[in-house]
């Protein structure tokens, strides 16, 4: 029998997944057949041939992900195939799953400071991360900035561009997800808002370097004093897997799922705090 992980877009959603398979096959004593895992120098397992005929049977797993991991028996062989981002499926395995992570990242010196999470990309063009709950609340974290001890910023992010822009430099803004016509925002709102980010970080002197790597990006997150985000999966495994003093998560995570909202803003480590 084995376990057959299946990746999405996005690194976030890949860790949830791998880990997921790699936590469900170790139960199971089985293979774990998944992709390859860049951030974390994990190569490919591919399945042979006679493998894949288990996965012709296999049990599809794609929601109550925490019951399906507990239920699973060692005679079925099971497919993950879906976003398992449910923080009570890992909090028992954090000290093996932080470890793993650690020893696999890319390292880089501590950074004595506070290090935010921009998750813009395509959430800069959806008119659904303009509603209330969703669209970054740039007053809300100058007051949290503010009380923090440490005055030195780092900006991480998808964004591939830091500086003023106007509507001509919307279509020089990638994301690994494109947004369709119909649930894009006006370019104006849009033009605004990417610059009160800006004009906000720049004013508190924060460093951004445009170039630097997911892999980059997430050793800085992990290796940080503070780590403050709003709802990024890539940022939950940093502060989940990282040591810093406290780590900072927006309340309420997505709102516009609705029931199907995931509960990790409430991840209930002593050191993390919603803001």
């Amino acid at each position: 029998m084995s376990v057959f992980t299946k990746f999405t877009n996005g690194v976030g959603n890949n860790l949830f997944q791998y880990f997921y398979g790699k936590i469900l096959s170790e139960k199971l004593d089985c293979n774990h057949f998944h992709p390859e895992l860049p951030l974390l120098n994990v190569n490919q397992n591919a399945p042979s041939a006679i493998s894949l005929l288990n996965k012709i049977t296999a049990k599809k797993i794609y929601t109550n992900w925490f019951d399906e991991m507990s239920n699973a028996v060692k005679s079925k062989s099971y497919v993950i195939d879906g976003y398992p981002e449910d923080y009570s499926i890992f909090l028992g395995h954090k000290d093996q799953l932080s470890k793993f992570i650690r020893n696999n990242v890319q390292k880089c010196d501590y950074f004595d400071g506070v290090v935010i999470h921009l998750r813009l990309g395509d959430r800069l063009f959806r008119k659904s991360d303009y509603l209330p709950g969703m669209k970054l609340d740039l007053n809300q974290l100058g007051i949290l900035l503010d009380s923090l001890s440490s005055k030195k910023l780092k900006v991480v992010s998808d964004l591939n561009l830091w500086k003023i822009i106007d509507k001509n430099d919307l279509n020089k803004i990638s994301s690994h997800v494109s947004v369709h016509h119909s649930k894009r925002q006006h370019d104006t709102e849009i033009v605004k808002h990417l610059n009160s980010i800006y004009k906000f970080f720049e004013e508190r002197n924060a460093i951004f370097d445009e170039s630097s790597t997911i892999k980059e990006d997430f050793s800085q997150m992990l290796n940080s004093r503070y780590l403050i985000f709003q709802h990024g999966t890539l940022a939950w495994w940093a502060g989940f897997s990282g040591h810093q003093e406290k780590v900072f998560v927006a309340d309420g995570w997505r709102p516009i799922k609705g029931i199907n909202n995931k509960n990790l803003d409430k991840t209930p480590l002593y050191n993390w705090h919603n803001w």
